[in-house]
């Protein structure tokens, strides 16, 4: 068991399986279509268990919240798919979204089959500012290349990604002009005054 404090982390599994234990009684599986939001809030205690001999692929997401020492919990949502085909799906957002992030930040996903160009969600009026992140593949992006593990920051609505190879993409969409609460690096182990 490990501590998090005023994180909002989300877990987005693309291959293989892990067990979420807390200190609130959760323990759950989590696998290519069971998403987890932990929502650490003022204190928070979990473990993570790696399970079978499949590797885990995955990406933990922390965001800031809106607000320190906010009351903890922690979702979880199972999608019927393990994947969007050509399609943005909304997985996390502060409201009308599967799993709730306590800030101002969309969390989307699609697999995009080669040749597909999609144009950039912008839901509630938000969206001023993207990034697109590409988990496995290639796209396209105005001029850019952006290929497995790199990201591109967008302030214009105006290009939209193609994929240049079947792509598997995470987009955060956020206001940048939001206040939030800014406590530095994810919390974790931090170091106390004495």
């Amino acid at each position: 068991m490990h501590p998090h404090k005023d994180d909002e982390i989300l877990t987005d599994m693309r291959g293989g399986e892990m067990l979420h234990r807390d200190t609130v009684g959760n323990e759950k599986k989590l696998d290519k279509t069971r998403f987890m939001m932990m929502n650490a809030g003022h204190h928070f205690q979990h473990e993570e268990l790696m399970l079978g001999e499949t590797p885990v692929r995955a990406l933990q997401i922390f965001l800031r919240p809106n607000a320190q020492n906010l009351e903890p919990m922690v979702q979880f949502h199972d999608f019927v798919d393990e994947f969007s085909d050509d399609s943005w799906r909304l997985i996390a957002g502060p409201r009308k979204a599967p799993l709730t992030v306590r800030s101002d930040v969309w969390v989307f996903d699609v697999r995009l089959s080669a040749g597909t160009t999609l144009r950039l969600p912008t839901p509630d009026n938000s969206g001023l500012a993207c990034l697109l992140f590409v988990f496995k593949g290639k796209i396209r992006f105005g001029n850019e290349t952006v290929s497995d593990g790199e990201s591109v920051f967008v302030t214009s609505f105006e290009q939209h990604p193609t994929a240049l190879t079947e792509t598997d993409i995470v987009l955060f969409s956020f206001d940048t002009d939001v206040q939030v609460y800014r406590g530095g690096m994810f919390s974790g182990n931090q170091k106390r005054g004495r």
